[in-house]
């Protein structure tokens, strides 16, 4: 736990931390929340957000910082732990304006500069993040994670010779790390150097086959270089199933409309125009419980398929990379009937990905469309994707591998479109 330079109850604050050490956790939160000054002295209530941090209740802790930063607005531990849930959370808005606060406060403090950089990379505003990660860098030039975001601001601000050399930079330092070199290899995409980002791709994916950015990239360096595997990867007949559900999807669309966590168009996500939630509780008693049964049922009967198919070289490897052990996450998607959509994205984390439509809407044909195989906005790869277009229905169930770029046409129709999006997961080992 964090110490606190001045308690008013200096007793009750060593019992607290005796407690604590003693790993008597549930005691000493309940000792916190039963003493009127945890409420009313920011750094005592400071004490019991972070035992709820520690016990994993992050609502409360939230509710808990918000209290603290109400008795105590300059309070900076309390600022730190908040933005964190916050970008935790994915309300990347809230933790800008957090770490905003504490820059003002503290203009020296380097991790809450360059964490202003990261969220907005992660909002996609490369050029807003560049002079945030600059000054960071200034401040802390030997961060090596601090130049890795810089490069990933100059790659996707087009600055892409700055972006190459900082890049082979740190490549030099950590020869090892995928991520950098994954993002190194798609800045030279960016950069439009195909022939050395495919070259890139494939080394990666002999080292790293179940990395899912460098299939992505990979396919769309080969469309960029006109190569026969790039219509090879994107096998539309063998990796993409389609799967009729007997779930009772009222009752689903009733539960999604009633999430607490649905977000209007949150930052760093591609759904525009559109609510998304965080992730479900997928255990019983959950709403989400039946669901996650089927769609784990519909997962080990497609890995089954898959094992027993034949491959051509190109996916074979990705195959042979799919976990044996497997968890699952799921989130809910309501776009509007005035043009909400999804911009080109993958799955990074998933190794499987699919959507169950629980009401796929009324719009007129073409209109919220689900299509494969077409580069993010910030990657132009002048070459011809192979694309494939599914129509969405209510009560079906389709299942794609986790690095297929999709997107969604914009929907209009009188009523909103309703859908929960899954990805299979390796198991915690």
């Amino acid at each position: 736990m964090e110490t606190l330079d001045h308690i008013p109850d200096v007793g009750l604050e060593r019992e607290i931390a005796m407690l604590f050490l003693s790993g008597e956790k549930d005691r000493a939160l309940l000792r916190l929340q039963d003493d009127q000054l945890a409420q009313t002295h920011p750094r005592l209530a400071f004490q019991l957000a972070l035992l709820l941090i520690e016990i994993g209740d992050w609502k409360r802790a939230k509710q808990q910082l918000d209290r603290v930063i109400s008795l105590e607005p300059r309070f900076l531990p309390a600022l730190r732990r908040r933005a964190a849930l916050l970008a935790r959370d994915d309300d990347l808005t809230a933790a800008e304006e957090d770490f905003q606060r504490i820059v003002k406060i503290a203009p020296d403090e380097t991790s809450a500069v360059a964490n202003i950089g990261v969220v907005l990379l992660r909002r996609g505003n490369h050029a807003a993040a560049l002079p945030w990660l600059q000054r960071a860098a200034t401040q802390s030039p030997a961060d090596t994670r601090i130049q890795h975001s810089l490069a990933n601001a100059l790659s996707g601000a087009g600055q892409h010779a700055l972006a190459l050399d900082l890049f082979q930079r740190l490549a030099q330092i950590s020869p090892g790390n995928i991520d950098l070199a994954a993002d190194q290899a798609t800045a030279l995409l960016r950069g439009g150097d195909a022939a050395s980002a495919h070259a890139r791709f494939l080394t990666l994916l002999s080292e790293h086959p179940d990395d899912q950015r460098c299939w992505a990239g990979r396919y769309l360096s080969a469309c960029a270089l006109k190569l026969p595997e790039a219509r090879m990867l994107m096998d539309y007949p063998l990796l993409l199933r389609r799967i009729r559900t007997d779930l009772d999807t009222d009752a689903l669309i009733n539960a999604v409309l009633q999430l607490p966590s649905l977000r209007w168009e949150p930052a760093g996500k591609t759904t525009l125009g559109g609510l998304q939630s965080a992730m479900l509780d997928l255990t019983p008693p959950s709403p989400f419980h039946g669901f996650g049964q089927q769609v784990s049922n519909a997962l080990h009967d497609h890995l089954l398929q898959l094992h027993g198919s034949l491959f051509d070289a190109p996916t074979d490897a990705w195959r042979l990379s799919l976990p044996s052990r497997w968890t699952l996450q799921a989130w809910a998607t309501v776009l509007h009937g005035d043009g909400g959509h999804q911009d080109p994205h993958l799955h990074p984390a998933g190794r499987i990905s699919g959507v169950l439509y629980l009401d796929a809407g009324n719009s007129a044909e073409g209109d919220g469309d689900l299509v494969f195989g077409h580069a993010p906005r910030d990657i132009d790869t002048a070459g011809e994707p192979h694309a494939h277009r599914h129509v969405a229905r209510s009560g079906e169930m389709l299942i794609f591998p986790s690095w297929f770029l999709h997107h969604t046409t914009p929907y209009h129709g009188t009523r909103p479109r309703i859908s929960l999006a899954f990805d299979l997961l390796p198991a915690s080992p």
